[in-house]
């Protein structure tokens, strides 16, 4: 028996090893490709459009197109030059063109060298209302983890369509409050000096893109409407939720060309890493060379009706968190010799009344990518 089970476990190792095709795609062909990146929205100006080149897969960087004539025009004659507001970055004038539901937009692109782009034109598509946005506490299972990964769940209820075939696209903006592990209470520098303001960067706040893309239909519903349909998950591996969470949510109503392409991303997104992982492909945008039109240009000139709604989040009670957190060091000899670049030391004073020091960076939190102004739309 045990020879058998043996027998049978070789065999579905050599099945699977010989089912395993290695795919190293030759990527020289998609370096300095022109990328686009804009929005058009029902929402009032002004609207961006960001332009910029692929980099090399060995050493991703972000390569502003700068220089660019870029013009945006509807099928009621209005044309709009953009302004180049910062590298890459072209905007409309905040009183200029306007979207309007029911009229069509398109793009066009000059560069520096004269090669001309340009896009269809799309429809923007009446907005479809957020209902509500909502968190659900979820733990989830991991492969390589001593423990299951708690944390919410966010989900968006849509208000009902007026017509029976609707495609979404959501785009958000997290920003989170997080705190220091540590006061400063003195500093070192070769002897100690009291630090008064001690908790002066102690509090801060962090604001930053959620990458992964979220879209959805109402194709094949009996209903025009979508319930508790799931957004994305914010764990408590970080300090994310360790005080108070925003979600900044953008619902686009777009067309079913926009859908296909953000959908394909997402599903190239979602694969990595499993075992029926999708050999990665081409996905082709809506912009286009004039002179060439077999030319790859990546990216999206979006239009679509847009809703905002923004959440908040409180610490979740009864809900492990495993972010990592600092240690204090309370032998203070080991201070005599850091050397002179690292002061000033940040010490702090424990419950118990004695003096301890850690890394610099568990006293600071603008050392973790944070900030001390608290923004204008916080609670």
């Amino acid at each position: 028996m045990k020879a058998r089970t043996y027998f049978l476990f070789m065999m579905f190792l050599i099945l699977v090893t010989a089912c395993i095709d290695e795919f190293w795609p030759d990527l020289s062909d998609f370096e300095s490709l022109m990328v686009v990146d804009g929005t058009l929205t029902s929402e009032p100006g002004p609207y961006y459009v960001k332009l910029s080149m692929t980099s090399d897969v060995e050493e991703p960087r972000y390569i502003p197109f700068t220089g660019c004539r870029i013009t945006i025009q509807d099928d009621a004659g209005n044309t709009e030059l953009l302004t180049e507001t910062e590298p890459g970055t072209y905007a409309t004038a905040p009183d200029g063109i306007r979207g309007i539901t029911g009229r069509q937009y398109m793009i066009r692109i000059t560069t520096p060298e004269g090669k001309n782009y340009s896009s269809s034109y799309q429809k923007l598509l009446p907005p479809v209302g957020i209902d509500s946005v909502y968190t659900e506490v979820a733990y989830h299972e991991t492969a390589d983890s001593w423990h299951d990964l708690a944390g919410l769940q966010f989900y968006v209820d849509t208000y009902r369509a007026e017509t029976d075939t609707n495609y979404y696209l959501w785009q958000m903006e997290e920003t989170f409050q997080f705190y220091s592990d540590f006061y400063i209470d003195w500093l070192y520098m070769g002897y100690f000096k009291q630090f008064n303001n001690r908790d002066s960067v102690h509090t801060c706040w962090n604001t930053q893109n959620v990458y992964e893309i979220f879209t959805a239909s109402t194709v094949n519903l009996t209903d025009p409407i979508l319930i508790k349909y799931p957004l994305h998950y914010v764990d408590t591996e970080t300090r994310r939720l360790q005080v108070k969470y925003s979600l900044l949510i953008h619902q686009f109503t777009i067309d079913a060309d926009a859908y296909s392409f953000y959908d394909q991303i997402r599903n190239l997104m979602t694969d990595e890493g499993t075992l029926y992982t999708k050999q990665p492909y081409q996905i082709t945008g809506n912009v286009t060379s004039e002179e060439d039109p077999g030319e790859p240009v990546l990216g999206y000139f979006l239009v679509g009706g847009v809703d905002v709604k923004r959440i908040f989040v409180k610490r979740p009670v009864d809900i492990p968190f495993y972010y990592p957190e600092c240690e204090l060091i309370t032998d203070l000899r080991s201070l005599f010799g850091q050397p002179r670049y690292t002061w000033p030391i940040y010490v702090t004073t424990n419950a118990a009344g004695a003096r301890g020091y850690a890394g610099n960076e568990c006293f600071d939190c603008t050392l973790n990518d944070g900030v001390l102004e608290k923004p204008d739309f916080w609670e």
